[in-house]
């Protein structure tokens, strides 16, 4: 008879999900109507997405998909089992300002604690050159396009001197 044990079976890396005990800066936000990723027969918005806020009158934060690796990011999409991806007018919750730590997807080798920046293109994220807006420190080191890591998100990012 073979002998099980609860928790043999533990959950691997996914990309958008939050790591650490304390994940202080993660606030519910709204798909806009806006969104052309979330639009109706659109691929959706998913877990690990760089997203920007949008200037919208009160009520819940609104959010869609950022289009450009320079601009000015709001937070990203963090994962949840039960939604794949968010449609306009869903509701997501978002990883941003100071000190949440995030599952990102490295596009290339990266060093533990390099600053990174967003790579739109594939939702990854690669080491921060001089011209890249930083998002946050890279928690391990990558030594290959595809591996998960753990980002520390430190937002709003500042361009790279």
């Amino acid at each position: 008879m073979a002998n099980f044990q609860m928790n043999v079976f533990g959950m691997g890396a996914i990309k958008g999900m939050v790591d650490l005990l304390l994940n202080p800066s993660i606030m519910s936000a709204q798909i806009d109507v806006t969104s052309t990723l979330g639009a109706d027969g659109g691929v959706g918005l998913v877990a690990g997405q760089a997203v920007t806020i949008v200037n919208s009158p009160g009520g819940i934060p609104k959010v869609i998909e950022a289009t450009a690796d320079t601009q000015d990011i709001f937070g990203f999409i963090v994962y949840n089992p039960k939604d794949p991806k968010y449609m306009r007018q869903d509701r997501c919750e978002i990883a941003f300002g100071k000190g949440s730590v995030v599952y990102m997807e490295a596009n290339a080798a990266i060093a533990r604690n390099a600053e990174v920046a967003v790579l739109i293109a594939g939702v990854k994220v690669i080491t921060a050159t001089a011209t890249d807006r930083i998002v946050g420190r890279a928690l391990d080191a990558a030594t290959a396009q595809g591996q998960m890591i753990r980002v520390l998100i430190d937002l709003p990012g500042a361009v790279k001197a």
